[in-house]
């Protein structure tokens, strides 16, 4: 991923759309992702746009911080 120094978007319910600042790397090409939103929240999946209309999902969970896990000595 990679983020501008400004990033602007419009956010409504479960969507972020004219996003701005934002790139991924797909096979050694950077896309910029236009659009963000979890169109289901019970299929529990996040669809990321470009502003050519490609797309992709992924799962939410994907996203979730992970808990630590503190060890005891």
């Amino acid at each position: 991923m990679w983020y501008d120094i400004v990033i602007t978007t419009f956010v409504e319910g479960r969507r972020m759309k004219h996003l701005t600042g934002v790139k991924c790397k797909e096979l050694l090409i950077w896309v910029t992702i236009s659009y963000i939103s979890i169109l289901d929240p019970s299929n529990g999946k996040m669809v990321f746009a470009t502003p050519t209309g490609l797309s992709r999902s992924y799962l939410v969970s994907a996203f979730e911080e992970e808990k630590e896990v503190k060890v005891k000595n």
